[in-house]
């Protein structure tokens, strides 16, 4: 049996060296959200599914029909952030206590910043349609955050807060992750949930519920925390780094673009699950080679810029899709503008008045509820650093994919 194969023990030996705050995952999320971004700008020129970009833009605009992968990044790193530091808590003497705490930072962290947007949601839609806009079921599933599992239409209000949910609802599982990890093991935790997840998946009959529900991306969220126990074993000298782990990234993502741009735009439709699974292995890997290796891809992404980015990337994923709805109605749409001009309209007007506005909802909403901790109980540090689009499906300011001092040593499992 290897090591990852074995349930999580308590008697591992202590880390030789600590990791310093990963900040280029910062950089990841913020990106990965403004890629969402220019994404929903896209289809709002070209309308969902055909998504027919004008054949002088396609050779460069194409790209932009997949943002969904996005998400599914948000998922992975949501994975690896939080799951990381729970191996030295294996052993807890009170996991109460440990919960408690944990759902208390995460419903502080991700839910005012929700219901801010949310609220400002409905009141630019009841500005622009009155309240015969709104549907008294999509108000309910949105604030009881149930409109992913068929409670109102759940691209209704803000259509990217879809995925929030989703997120939320994936956290109440990580402590059956845990017990897993303690019991079974990591890589038959990780298979089992990879199993359960895509079996729900497809078993659900109908195909938006399936598409708004995502059960597969609970199962993408383990393999994310499987990818951080990875990293953490390498650095500990439980496992050894493979001797070309940038080449193992490098087949991994040949693999996913192999699965994903060479089947017809209608054939990724209808198979995008297993194109989310095989990108959820690429980004995996992706980030533990990050984590493990100092490459000139780790210091481009600790470019200052790119980490301000992803420390409001939640901020911004919240606010987008209102305010690019506001920007062609009340003046891209509203004039008939070609799709074209309308596409370069939104990108360099739009899109710079967008950041400026996710950055000062960040500050004045999002931030002033970084800092809080709950009295209850003492958290490992980035057990609530992730979220949908910060991350989950990432409080950017604390991050920590890392073992902070000497209490927290990381285990074999």
């Amino acid at each position: 049996m290897t090591a990852l194969s074995q349930p999580v023990l308590a008697d591992a030996p202590t880390p030789t060296r600590h990791s310093a705050r990963l900040v280029q995952f910062d950089s990841l999320r913020g990106l990965a959200a403004l890629f969402v971004v220019f994404h929903h700008a896209c289809l709002t020129c070209w309308q969902f599914p055909a998504v027919a970009i004008s054949p002088a833009l396609a050779p460069w605009l194409g790209w932009l029909k997949y943002g969904h992968f996005s998400v599914t990044l948000f998922i992975v790193l949501s994975g690896f952030v939080i799951m990381r530091p729970l191996v030295s808590e294996v052993r807890s003497p009170s996991p109460r206590r440990l919960w408690r705490s944990f759902f208390q930072r995460r419903a502080f962290r991700i839910l005012p910043p929700y219901y801010v947007a949310l609220a400002c949601s409905l009141a630019l839609l009841v500005w622009f349609h009155g309240w015969k806009g709104l549907r008294f079921p999509d108000i309910v599933g949105h604030l009881l955050l149930v409109h992913d599992w068929g409670v109102g239409a759940y691209l209704s209000i803000n259509g990217p807060m879809w995925s929030i949910p989703v997120e939320w609802h994936i956290y109440f599982l990580v402590p059956l992750v845990f017990l897993g990890w303690r019991k079974i093991g990591v890589v038959a935790t990780t298979l089992l949930a990879l199993v359960i997840g895509y079996a729900v998946f497809w078993l659900i009959p109908d195909p938006v519920l399936r598409d708004s529900a995502a059960p597969h991306f609970y199962a993408i969220f383990v393999l994310g925390g499987a990818a951080a126990i990875v990293a953490s074993h390498i650095e500990t000298g439980v496992i050894r780094a493979p001797s070309s782990p940038g080449t193992i990234v490098l087949a991994a993502g040949v693999i996913w673009a192999a699965s994903t741009f060479i089947p017809s735009w209608d054939s990724f439709l209808q198979n995008y699950a297993w194109c989310d699974l095989t990108f959820a292995v690429f980004a995996s890997l992706a980030l533990v080679f990050l984590a493990i290796e100092a490459s000139w891809l780790r210091r481009l992404l600790s470019f200052r810029p790119l980490v301000g980015l992803g420390t409001m990337s939640y901020s911004l994923y919240l606010i987008h899709g209102p305010l690019l709805g506001y920007f062609d109605g009340k003046f891209a749409g509203k004039h008939g503008i070609p799709a074209d001009r309308k596409f370069m309209l939104l990108s360099f007007v739009a899109v710079p008045i967008i950041l400026v506005a996710a950055y000062i909802f960040h500050r004045v909403v999002e931030r002033p509820f970084l800092a809080w901790r709950p009295v209850s109980a003492k958290v490992p540090h980035g057990l609530d650093s992730a979220q949908v689009g910060a991350p989950s499906h990432s409080d950017a300011a604390s991050v920590r994919a890392t073992w902070v001092g000497n209490e927290e040593k990381p285990v074999r499992c």
